[in-house]
């Protein structure tokens, strides 16, 4: 499955399974485009090599097949998730990652108890992409944050540039750093998060989880 996240600390894994929100979406968008291409190519085809003229209504039906498909299309990849659950190993529910109506996401466990309150901060134009979590007294329980800043301009301009520029998340609990966020290669298609830097003071695996499944949706990761 793609989007496989795992957790790592101190060499022992603990797997669960965030599906990448933008695979099936770039799927049925590259079917429809490639079906789209075929319906355009097939007409030019035809009204090239036919003796006689077609049928009135085919150019319109085939432009408008051609045209509901690319408007599918543009709804598939502008189309975001809005809620998303997490399981052990063993399948079972251990999290529901939902999207409120301030455009929050609110983290909560299995009985339904707020866990986290996640909020994108950026990307601005100049600025590095940064997701905070906070409990829901608002204390910062960690903040993911893009690595190098001049990357991050670079990648404002070009995209992740085929791979080249995606980014680390170095993630913080407000004082230290405690681990990061990123693909393992730039063709990877997994979202790898290491909390080997964590020491005493641990981090909830669902927060780090919630921040990886939220950073996948970054267009530069």
């Amino acid at each position: 499955m793609r989007g496989v996240t795992r957790v790592d600390r101190h060499g022992e894994h603990v797997c669960s399974i965030v599906p990448d929100p933008k695979g099936l979406r770039r799927r049925v968008a590259i079917l429809l485009t490639a079906t789209a291409s075929c319906l355009a190519g097939a007409y030019a085809l035809l009204t090239a090599t036919a003796a006689d003229p077609l049928e009135p209504g085919a150019p319109l039906l085939i432009s408008a097949i051609a045209c509901a498909a690319l408007i599918l299309v543009a709804a598939c990849a502008a189309r975001k998730p809005s809620a998303a659950t997490f399981t052990a190993p063993d399948g079972a529910a251990v999290g529901h990652l939902r999207r409120d109506e301030q455009e929050r996401w609110v983290l909560t466990d299995s009985d339904g108890t707020t866990v986290a309150v996640l909020v994108g901060r950026g990307p601005t134009w100049l600025l590095r992409q940064r997701w905070r979590a906070t409990n829901a007294e608002g204390e910062v329980l960690a903040e993911a944050v893009e690595d190098n800043l001049l990357l991050a301009v670079a990648r404002r301009l070009f995209g992740h540039f085929f791979g080249v520029l995606r980014p680390h998340f170095a993630i913080g609990d407000g004082h230290r750093p405690i681990g990061w966020i990123g693909r393992p290669r730039p063709w990877s298609v997994a979202v790898i998060v290491d909390l080997a830097q964590e020491g005493d003071v641990t981090l909830d695996r669902q927060v780090a989880l919630a921040l990886a499944y939220l950073l996948a949706q970054s267009p530069a990761l």
